[in-house]
C-alpha cells in the first residue's frame, strides 16, 4: 500500500534543488561505476579538479570560482596535491606565483570524466533526442552562469 504524499513531500519531490540533487547523486554513481582511473577525493577536493582549467589556475582564481579564501583554496589545493592530481609549477609573468595545473594522473581522471560525460549524453539524446538535449544544456548553462558567474 502506497500512503498519499504530504503537501510539502510533494513541493520537496518537485522542487529543482531536489532534482539537481537527483541528478548529481546519479551522476556521481555513473562516474564511480565508469571509473579507470582510481582516484579517492572529497567532494570540496572534487570542486578543485571541477574548477581547475587544463591550462592550469593561481590560486586566486580557484579560489573565487569556489567562493573561498585563498588560505581555504590553498589548503584543498594542497590535499588534492598529496593525492597526485595537482602540481604547483612557478608562474612564468609572476616569479611570486604558482600555477596549478593537473599532473599526468590528474590529466588521466579528467578525460576519464569526459569519456563517461560523452557516454551519458549519447545515452540522454537517444531518450530524449539531441535538439532536447542541446535544449537542456543550454537551459542548464544559463542557470549556472546566473547562480555560479564566477564558475569555469
Amino acid at each position: 500500500m502506497t500512503m498519499p504524499q504530504s503537501p510539502i513531500d510533494q513541493k520537496r519531490a518537485d522542487a529543482l534543488g531536489r532534482q539537481v540533487a537527483r541528478l548529481m547523486l546519479s551522476i556521481d554513481r555513473g562516474l564511480l561505476a565508469h571509473q579507470t582511473v582510481d582516484f579517492d577525493v572529497t567532494p570540496a577536493q572534487k570542486a578543485v579538479l571541477i574548477q581547475l582549467e587544463t591550462t592550469g589556475n593561481r590560486i586566486t582564481t580557484l579560489a573565487r570560482r569556489l567562493g573561498t579564501s585563498k588560505q581555504a583554496a590553498s589548503k584543498l589545493v594542497q590535499e588534492v596535491e598529496q593525492k597526485g592530481l595537482v602540481e604547483r609549477i612557478p608562474d612564468p609573468n609572476d616569479g611570486r606565483a604558482s600555477i596549478i595545473q593537473f599532473t599526468a594522473q590528474g590529466r588521466a581522471v579528467v578525460e576519464d570524466t569526459v569519456s563517461y560525460f560523452e557516454d551519458l549524453e549519447d545515452q540522454l539524446a537517444a531518450e530524449i533526442g539531441r535538439e532536447d538535449l542541446a535544449l537542456v544544456k543550454a537551459k542548464l548553462k544559463k542557470i549556472a552562469d546566473f547562480l555560479d558567474p564566477d564558475g569555469f
